[in-house]
């Protein structure tokens, strides 16, 4: 797994945790959902790059991601434009 370094929004990530508190749901149970989804023979790959497409539209325009070499960079641009 590529290691990606990037700023956040504190404000953003708060709104998602007050989401998460009024609905009831946790980081844990949402991480617990995630592997059962790859358990259950969901291909490692596909979550991967839903991951990766979903985190990159919500990141703003001029996010920088930085990698340890080439080869995990040119894996997260292919799951970013799947």
């Amino acid at each position: 797994m590529c290691r990606i370094s990037v700023d956040y929004d504190d404000d953003k990530r708060e709104a998602l945790m007050s989401n998460l508190r009024e609905s009831g749901v946790s980081i844990s149970s949402i991480t617990r959902l995630l592997y059962d989804a790859i358990a259950a023979g969901c291909p490692v790959d596909d979550v991967e790059a839903f991951l990766v497409k979903k985190r990159v539209e919500s990141d703003p325009d001029d996010t920088v991601y930085r990698f340890d070499n080439a080869d995990d960079a040119i894996k997260f641009l292919e799951y970013a434009t799947r």
